[in-house]
């Protein structure tokens, strides 16, 4: 018994010394255990903030004497602007739930904290394990592993927050930069969400500036995955998703490392994003990461005066996931330049040696040179073409994922054609047009010097525009430097220069509606189903399995009559996609386990030509209101901010504003908000209506019970191979 006490012992401490994947799974359990998560449900609101409160107060009691753990759930609200392309958002929230954090070592404390952010928000419908609730237990695992070692030092404190409401317009961020005390001491940051399911993490954002990050995440991840060329694809908008990096990022101030598992991605935001799909070896990858990362930081001396550190962004991806290499963009921007001319150097000078070496006319080798390189830009245009091609015809022929479920597929369907067409043209070229004065392997030579060209040229341009992501022509230029060097010496002798150069190749939706006059009488009323598309296949596959939607109708005219076409929009860019939506005349009216409770209070005109208007609300945890002025006035004040932010896309030649509503901690009182109107002064018509005032509200994570006979029986037709996001909306539409 004594031995086998001391080997438990022994297991105890070995465990206190490295993340435990085990335990971070056993929450993982607990977190999922009642299903989606959705902001404003009992489970989010309730639950999972009982279950984090109380896993992190046994994270204090089990904590060493040096560690000051203190802990507190943030009730907030606020207000802010998302300038997105023609659907910008006002979002307004109340009562948002945060748990904070604070770990500080007492002897050792500058008075700054890393912030560690997750949220435990999920989407709707969806469990939740990956997204992101992977990320919400290793926090724990990484506060537990932090105050129970004593051997690592720690000026900083460590700050977790965990984030109650991300989904929904990265409220519960930004409460936190606007509404907590210590907000103004962090220092840096560490946002860590999942945009898949298992799989390596990849750190695909930082800064911005203070490149010292990079420093640290090289130096102290076991096994390093990043990439610039992440970062700048996601920061093009080519990603079409936010996450709380931008919020903490542009309204903190703050400079951070945004983390994201990849793999699996088709399960992001499904119900299929389970406890299920989410491994040991997933969270313990994560976890040694992150371990060693935040230990470092949180004893950086950059962090206590991080003004001294600004030295702009920097350029960084790993090799193989070995090791990371990173240079600031400065440094990047001149290897590139140099590395582009002195290859661009080396294939004038081979020109030369051909030149030289069998007798040539200077000017037949350049044209020679400049006819290949025309040739071979064009095969490029080609081979892609060929690909391209083929993504249209399977497209078209309703096949466009067809390899989805066999991807070894993608290599005849698409990587075949494009080498063809990157053969063809070559090979045509040198077959009938004969040239006396260079040999076979001569004119193989100009082919790749044509291709080295291209890649010179565009690692040159992509550097001088500020694309980071150019570094990964370097690869193919460096290589094939070398064995040009190498061939040069050699004279490129005839059968072992072309080994040379492949050695260097080698290496590298029931929806209630209601629209009434200025008068207040009914205009229009009715009960829709919507769909909303979410891929190609939408509604052809459904409207073949379904055959209720076979009825289904655009809404072309819809959105000619009415604003943001009538529908109860979550997010207002969904109106992007609505020449593609369709909808279903109901025949049961919906169920609504909280009815909307709208009223017109008041009226005042607090300057002339202005008309300030009261309202009272009371409905769901989500709700939005689009607000139009009519032609001739302008929308110069309300309660949802203190400035009046642009307009987005118009409707009928008038300003549309979109605003995102939600109220948190099950607190569903009324709300009295204004909007206020000025007449222009050249306008000459009646001041009886000013504006459209559209409420929207959405039942997403309420029971199924309330759904009615019909919709149940429509979604139990549904596809079982497709994910259905399925709840009811309400929508009244009045002309004040």
């Amino acid at each position: 018994m004594a031995l086998q006490y001391l080997h438990a012992k022994k297991r105890d401490k070995s465990s206190e010394e490295r993340f435990v994947a085990e335990r971070a799974l056993s929450d993982l359990d607990t977190l999922t255990s009642r299903g989606p998560r959705v902001a404003g449900s009992e489970t989010n609101e309730r639950f999972t903030v009982d279950f984090l409160y109380g896993a992190i107060e046994d994270i204090a009691r089990q904590a060493h004497a040096e560690y000051d753990i203190a802990y507190e759930v943030q009730r907030v609200g606020g207000s802010y602007f998302l300038d997105y392309d023609d659907y910008p958002i006002t979002s307004y929230y109340r009562n948002v739930q945060n748990i904070i954090v604070t770990v500080v070592r007492r002897s050792s404390f500058s008075g700054k904290y890393l912030l560690l952010n997750a949220h435990f928000d999920s989407a709707v419908t969806s469990p939740g394990a990956g997204d992101d609730g992977t990320m919400v237990v290793v926090m724990l695992e990484l506060m537990r592993q932090l105050t129970q070692n004593t051997k690592s030092p720690m000026q900083h404190g460590v700050m977790f927050l965990f984030n109650g409401c991300e989904e929904n317009t990265m409220q519960g961020a930004h409460g936190f930069v606007r509404g907590h005390r210590l907000a103004q001491s962090v220092a840096a940051f560490m946002n860590l969400d999942v945009a898949a399911n298992s799989g390596r993490e990849i750190m695909f954002q930082s800064g911005p500036n203070y490149p010292f990050l990079m420093a640290y995440y090289r130096d102290y991840v076991r096994r390093p995955y990043a990439n610039t060329l992440g970062e700048e694809v996601f920061q093009m908008g080519l990603v079409p998703s936010f996450t709380d990096y931008e919020t903490l990022s542009k309204e903190g101030g703050w400079p951070g490392l945004d983390f994201a598992l990849s793999s699996y991605g088709y399960l992001y935001h499904t119900a299929l994003d389970a406890r299920e799909t989410i491994s040991a070896g997933t969270l313990q990858h994560i976890g040694d990461n992150l371990l060693g990362l935040v230990s470092a930081l949180s004893n950086a001396d950059e962090l206590g005066n991080m003004q001294e550190h600004r030295e702009g962004t920097a350029v960084f991806f790993d090799f193989m996931h070995l090791f990371l290499v990173y240079y600031t963009e400065t440094t990047g921007l001149i290897i590139n330049i140099v590395l582009g001319v002195f290859s661009l150097a080396l294939i004038v000078g081979t020109l030369f040696m051909f030149v030289r070496k069998d007798g040539a006319v200077g000017t037949n080798v350049l044209f020679e040179a400049g006819m290949t390189l025309i040739v071979q830009t064009l095969s490029i245009v080609l081979g892609a073409g060929c690909s391209v091609l083929i993504a249209v015809i399977f497209d078209a022929c309703g096949r466009s994922m067809s390899w989805f479920s066999s991807t070894w597929l993608l290599f005849g369907l698409y990587f075949v054609p494009c080498i063809a067409g990157l053969t063809l043209g070559p090979f045509l070229y040198v077959h009938f047009r004969k040239i006396p004065f260079l040999h076979d392997q001569g004119r193989v030579i100009l082919f790749l010097h044509a291709q080295h060209c291209i890649y010179a040229v565009l690692l040159i341009t992509l550097s001088i525009g500020g694309i980071r992501s150019a570094f990964v022509l370097l690869f193919p230029i460096i290589f094939y430097c070398a064995t040009t060097i190498i061939n040069m010496i050699i004279r490129f002798r005839l059968n072992i220069w072309i080994y040379v150069h492949l050695v260097g190749q080698l290496i590298p939706i029931h929806q209630q509606r209601n629209f009434y006059w200025p008068n207040g009488t009914l205009r229009d009323s009715g009960a829709i189903y919507y769909l909303h598309p979410q891929d190609r296949h939408t509604p052809e596959l459904l409207q073949t399995e379904v055959p209720e939607w076979a009825n289904a109708r655009t809404l072309d005219e819809e959105c000619e009559r009415e604003l943001y076409c009538g529908i109860p929009f979550y997010i207002n860019r969904y109106h992007r996609q609505s020449e593609s939506s369709y909808w279903l005349p109901a025949l049961e009216p919906p169920i609504f386990p909280e009815p909307v409770v709208f009223q017109f209070l008041s009226r005042e005109s607090p300057a002339p030509q202005r008309h300030r208007l009261y309202f009272s609300v009371q409905g769901p945890s989500h709700m939005s209101f689009y607000v139009s002025p009519l032609a001739g006035r302008k929308l110069v004040g309300w309660s949802f901010s203190d400035q009046i932010p642009p307009s987005g896309k118009r409707w009928n030649d008038q300003d549309v504003y979109f605003v995102n509503f939600f109220s948190g901690s099950l607190d569903l009182t009324p709300i009295t908000f204004y909007v206020e109107i000025e007449l222009s002064p050249s306008y000459q018509g009646p001041d009886s209506s000013l504006f459209y005032l559209t409420v929207v509200a959405q039942y997403m994570h309420h029971d199924k019970t309330f759904r009615t006979r019909e919709f149940q029986k429509l979604l139990d037709k549904m596809p079982k191979y497709a994910h259905t996001v399925a709840y009811s909306g309400y929508m009244e539409s009045w002309i004040f």
